[in-house]
C-alpha cells in the first residue's frame, strides 16, 4: 500500500517489483499475492510488451506506473504479470570488488541486445568469515562503505543504452549519490550529450 500511495501522489514515477525466491510458497499463496498485487495496483500495471517498447513516454501516455515480474508458474495467463526471464539480474557471488566489476563487465557483453530488461547487481554478498567480521566493525562498515567507492567508479564510468547498463542496484545507496549518479548516466541517451 505504501508504494501505491507514493505512485498516487508521484504520477510520473516508475517502480519495478521482481518476485523470486517463493519460499515455502504454495499455489494458494502465489494467488492471493497475485490477486493482491493487481487489486492494489490495478491500471497502474503495464501489461507484457515489447520490452524496446517500454519507455518512461510509454509509460505516461498509457498512465502505467508499476511493472512486475513474477519467476513462477503461477503468473502465467496474467497479461501484466511480466515473466522473470525478461529481467535477469546475474549475481556476483563475491566479496571481492575486482571480482565484482569482472562479473558486472562480462555479464555486461554477454546479455542479450533485445527481448529483456537486464539488472547489474553492483552487490557484495557477505560470507560466513565477513559476517563475523561484521559483527565488530557492523557488516555495512566492514563489507561496503570500504567498497562503495571502487563500485560508484564502475558505475560512473558506465554508458547506458543497448550496449550499456540498463538498471544498476546495490546496497546502502543511502551514503553516496547513487541515485543521481545512476540517473544522471540517462543524460548520455540525449542527442546532444551522446558518447560515441
Amino acid at each position: 500500500m505504501d508504494i501505491n500511495n507514493f505512485l498516487n501522489t508521484h504520477c510520473k514515477e516508475v517502480v519495478f517489483l521482481d518476485f523470486n525466491h517463493h519460499y515455502a510458497m504454495e499455489e494458494e499463496h502465489h494467488r492471493y499475492l497475485i490477486n493482491m498485487l493487481t487489486e492494489v495496483f490495478g491500471s497502474k500495471l503495464c501489461k507484457i510488451n515489447v520490452v524496446e517498447d517500454i519507455t518512461l513516454d510509454y509509460m505516461w501516455e498509457k498512465k502505467y506506473q508499476v511493472l512486475v515480474f513474477y519467476h513462477h508458474p503461477s503468473a502465467k495467463g496474467y497479461p501484466v504479470l511480466w515473466p522473470g526471464s525478461k529481467i535477469p539480474a546475474p549475481w556476483a557471488n563475491t566479496t571481492d570488488t575486482t571480482k565484482l566489476i569482472q562479473f558486472l563487465e562480462t555479464t555486461l557483453g554477454e546479455r542479450p541486445k533485445y527481448g529483456s530488461f537486464h539488472v547489474s547487481q553492483a552487490i557484495l554478498t557477505p560470507r560466513i568469515k565477513t559476517v563475523v567480521g561484521g559483527l565488530v566493525m557492523g557488516l555495512r562498515n566492514y563489507l561496503v562503505e570500504k567498497n562503495l567507492p571502487i563500485i560508484m567508479t564502475w558505475v560512473e564510468a558506465q554508458k547506458p543504452g543497448e550496449n550499456g547498463v540498463n538498471i544498476i542496484t546495490s546496497d546502502f545507496v543511502e551514503l553516496v549519490d547513487f541515485a543521481n549518479t545512476v540517473i544522471q548516466l540517462n543524460n548520455l541517451l540525449l542527442p546532444d550529450k551522446a558518447v560515441t
